[in-house]
């Protein structure tokens, strides 16, 4: 209910409610016993998304940090190309996002990694992943588990699977081989 009425449209670009649902995942976790620094963790990438020169950024891209390279570009088939300022269309946004990750310690250190993406639009997509994956938290804070499990909650699915391929090409080969699921 929450989520279709405060916190509805997520999207990482120009979500009114993006921020604010950062900041509510987040509150929800600390209610239930997680320590932001300690078990609440952040893992901030970076995207690149192409807009028409003429588009003004700061109106377009109002809830993600960006900056731009300072270059201009055309399209050429499938791919921008750089080129001089008078014959580009296109400049190229680097958009910065960022992963919330939420650790709850298990009796070892092997690993269950549970994902969902926070970004969106509604229940459908994907509030409900939201809901399942706070209240699994919340409810396993204080239940001891044979494995560590990590809560991901993924930013910036919409435009390209970049919050989980970020988390997962940030992993490396020890935490890989200590994740059973």
């Amino acid at each position: 209910k929450y989520i279709d009425s405060a916190v509805k449209n997520r999207d990482c670009i120009a979500g009114d409610a993006y921020k604010l649902c950062q900041k509510w995942i987040v509150w929800n976790l600390m209610q239930a016993g997680y320590t932001e620094g300690e078990d609440i963790t952040y893992q901030n990438f970076t995207w690149n998304k192409y807009y028409k020169k003429e588009t003004d950024l700061k109106t377009t891209i109002t809830a993600s940090p960006y900056t731009t390279d300072g270059k201009f570009y055309k399209r050429e088939g499938r791919s921008y190309v750089e080129c001089a300022e008078e014959e580009a269309t296109y400049v190229n946004a680097v958009i910065t996002g960022t992963n919330i990750v939420v650790t709850k310690k298990g009796k070892s250190d092997e690993q269950i990694i549970v994902g969902m993406h926070y970004d969106g639009d509604g229940t459908g997509d994907n509030g409900s992943g939201i809901s399942l994956g706070l209240i699994t938290a919340m409810k396993l804070f204080n239940v001891e588990t044979d494995y560590t499990i990590k809560f991901v909650f993924f930013d910036a699915e919409e435009y390209g699977l970049y919050g989980s391929t970020a988390c997962a090409n940030a992993m490396s080969e020890e935490e890989i081989a200590k994740t059973k699921y």
